[in-house]
């Protein structure tokens, strides 16, 4: 309590002011994942939530910028207020749609949604929300599978709890070849588990049409693209990362949703996008690219690695990011 109540006071000092004269220029990016409201399945954060922060924002005289005034402010040299955030969220599910738009739309503010390609075709939903439903829906009590790359997996599902086997099993899959992940979940890993994946997409990961996403832009928000399948990117060959970039561009913009410049890499770590994901990129035109790497946009970010924070959902820590507090703290720590 002493410690929210400290730095809470930090918060407002910070707002003020009084730390950020002595930083460098700086844009807080938040990445938003699900959004429910009442009873809904999707997790996330509430929309009550949600209209706490934007309210906040909204009577403390922040300004909410769309992606192009980002770009503008860390690239082409323009003054980049104090007071100010930028809005992401990423895959496109039916929930960021219902709820996140329809949230932001109360508040005049701008919203960037990045869409799986495949996710809105409801070709897939994405592997890491499969493999969170597998092991959920399984009775085993311990799983032993052969991973894609060969090597083995084994856990205890009673003894280290569901939550953790599927934490386990992404972060083993995330440093694995990928070209055959989707089947590999499919087949092995259902097998192990004693599963079936349904036919279906589940409600919960009920995606999000293309008549809401040309709908979303016609309210002023930006929608772009997310790769065709969310496999990460470094984990892929050339012609796979080509595919996935590229396909879900072209696919955005056969949808008629036409402004492409903006993209995020599925999952976003340095590692999981490389140089030639980069080069790509550049090669469709991409202005910037967003990763998951916690810090503030500045104009010495890489165009093509630009951090972004996920939405806190303890609201002391959002404004912490919000007012730059956070960034005076990173600051303090590198000079002593």
């Amino acid at each position: 309590m002493i410690k929210s109540k400290i730095v809470s006071f930090c918060n407002g000092l910070s707002e003020a002011g009084a730390f950020t004269g002595f930083l460098a220029p700086a844009v807080p990016v938040f990445m938003i994942h699900r959004v429910h409201d009442l009873s809904e399945c999707y997790g996330g954060i509430s929309v009550d939530y949600l209209r706490r922060c934007l309210t906040y924002i909204k009577q403390h005289g922040y300004r909410v910028l769309t992606l192009d005034e980002l770009y503008e402010f860390i690239v082409q040299g323009g003054a980049i207020p104090r007071k100010v955030a930028v809005f992401t969220i990423d895959d496109g599910f039916i929930d960021h749609y219902k709820n996140a738009a329809r949230v932001f739309d109360e508040y005049g503010y701008p919203l960037n949604f990045f869409l799986v390609t495949d996710l809105i075709n409801k070709r897939l939903w994405p592997w890491d929300d499969q493999i969170a439903w597998a092991v959920k829906h399984s009775s085993a009590s311990r799983v032993d599978v052969v991973l894609p790359d060969g090597s083995g997996f084994s856990a205890d599902i009673i003894s280290s709890t569901p939550s953790r086997v599927v934490e386990r099993l992404r972060e083993a899959l995330k440093c694995k070849p990928e070209k055959n992940l989707y089947s590999w979940i499919e087949g092995p890993l259902c097998k192990a588990l004693g599963v079936s994946l349904p036919s279906t997409l589940p409600e919960q990961y009920e995606p999000m049409s293309w008549a809401n996403a040309r709908d979303l832009v016609a309210r002023g928000h930006g929608v772009y693209a997310h790769t065709v399948s969310h496999r990460i990117l470094s984990q892929l060959d050339s012609n796979e990362i080509e595919a996935e970039v590229a396909g879900s561009i072209d696919e955005m913009k056969s949808q008629n949703i036409e402004r492409q410049d903006y993209f995020v890499y599925p999952t976003g770590r340095i590692g999981d996008f490389n140089e030639q994901a980069k080069q790509v990129l550049c090669s469709q035109g991409i202005k910037l690219a967003f990763s998951t790497e916690p810090d503030y946009a500045k104009r010495s970010s890489d165009t093509l690695s630009i951090p972004r924070f996920s939405l806190p959902s303890n609201f002391v820590d959002f404004m912490q990011y919000l007012t730059k507090f956070e960034q005076f703290k990173s600051a303090l720590r590198a000079k002593f």
